[in-house]
């Protein structure tokens, strides 16, 4: 747990001094703009007809985008983190949200939408995770793990509408020694290697935007199809 807080006290640190050096500089270079939620709710039931269990959870997000402007060079990367848990009272705690995910993408422009690209995605999760069905161990903190980068060309209307097309994309998986022989690591080896094509998207709207105050949604599209 206190390597959790750990890598949650660096990640905020990293978005302050962010944040601060962007105040610095009169041009927009640098647009940093995200959101952080926390959600705490308990549930009690006592005699109640219908039944049901008494619970405790909590649960807090990370969404976070850094977008980098000037001349011919275009920059994007965004941070989604999350971790969550719950107690039931009869099953003890369980893990509801686990999740880490650090996205780059570093373009150069050719034409007025168009630029030469290059992709980078890094996967993974925080702690031991479980199929509570079997009571089986299905995931631990950094195994798996997925490094994804790889040469393409962006298409880029805006910071909020973009698809990159990366034919020839690496990816490399890595495992513990307790999952050798799993998510497509062969026994004995720590690690894969992939080569495949990837495809990614992102498009971001709202509702009522220009009150600022309805509802934004953010659609992500990510494929990876393994040729060897």
């Amino acid at each position: 747990m206190k390597r959790i807080f750990f890598i949650f006290f660096i990640l905020f640190t990293t978005i302050l001094l962010g944040q601060e050096e962007k105040k610095k500089d009169s041009i927009p270079i640098w647009k940093i703009h995200g959101r952080f939620a926390f959600v705490f709710n308990q549930s009690s039931f006592s005699n109640w007809a219908s039944g049901g269990e008494n619970t405790v959870a909590g649960n807090f997000n990370v969404n976070y985008d850094f977008n980098y402007k000037k001349n011919n060079v275009n920059w994007d990367s965004r941070i989604i983190t999350g971790y969550g848990l719950s107690h039931l009272s009869e099953k003890g705690y369980r893990k509801t949200d686990d999740r880490f995910e650090f996205n780059t993408l570093l373009g150069i422009k050719a034409t007025k939408f168009w630029f030469f690209s290059f992709i980078g995605n890094f996967k993974t999760q925080y702690s031991k995770g479980f199929d509570y069905k079997n009571n089986t161990q299905v995931s631990d903190f950094f195994s798996p793990a997925y490094l994804t980068f790889g040469p393409g060309m962006l298409w880029k209307k805006s910071d909020k509408l973009s698809l990159n097309i990366a034919p020839a994309t690496a990816r490399y998986t890595v495992v513990n020694d307790f999952f050798s022989g799993k998510f497509g690591v062969e026994e004995g080896e720590n690690t894969a290697f992939s080569l495949g094509f990837n495809l990614s998207g992102y498009y971001k709207f709202g509702l009522n935007d220009k009150h600022r105050n309805g509802k934004r949604f953010n659609c992500v599209l990510r494929l990876f199809s393994k040729r060897w």
